[in-house]
């Protein structure tokens, strides 16, 4: 079993300075530290003496056989943007609420890339974890948003996270 645990964020300073229709023309630069409070993802191959390859635990219970399946997107997504097709049994449990304001879902979708990747014996780095989370939410899952979340929760601790023309998106 792979347990990650992922820490929520607060922005000091540059809020809307990283997002890409922002620094794509401007550049930017945002001021924020994760706290010590976190979001927590289990995950583990599935027991196929089960009818179902997928058991997703969030604020429901998903049993499915097939990933298109799973309700939760960043967890469906997130598996077809991994190329992960083992079975699965997945637990989140956060110390704090969704739309909190301190970066909830993207902890989420970190923990879980992470957590993936180590099942697929995949070690990504903290900027391959920030750069694919930062994919699946806007390119993929097409949600509307800044960048600094992925990228703190990814880093941990206190960061200056400057966007320039190029930078992720």
């Amino acid at each position: 079993m792979i347990v990650t645990r992922t820490p929520y964020r607060i922005s000091f300073l540059g809020g809307g300075l990283d997002y890409p229709e922002w620094y794509k023309e401007h550049d930017g630069s945002v001021l924020s530290t994760s706290i010590n409070k976190y979001c927590y993802i289990a995950a583990t191959p599935y027991n196929l003496v089960f009818p179902q390859r997928y058991k997703v635990y969030w604020k429901i219970v998903e049993l499915v056989n097939a990933i298109d399946d799973i309700e939760h997107p960043v967890v469906r997504e997130g598996l077809k943007l991994m190329n992960y097709h083992d079975s699965l049994k997945l637990y989140y449990h956060g110390d704090l609420p969704s739309q909190s304001g301190l970066g909830s879902s993207s902890s989420f979708t970190v923990g879980f890339l992470k957590a993936i990747s180590l099942l697929m014996h995949e070690k990504l780095t903290k900027e391959e974890l920030a750069k694919r989370a930062i994919h699946l939410e806007r390119a993929i899952l097409k949600e509307h948003g800044g960048d600094q979340d992925q990228i703190a929760v990814s880093y941990g601790g206190f960061n200056q996270i400057d966007f320039y023309k190029d930078s992720f998106s």
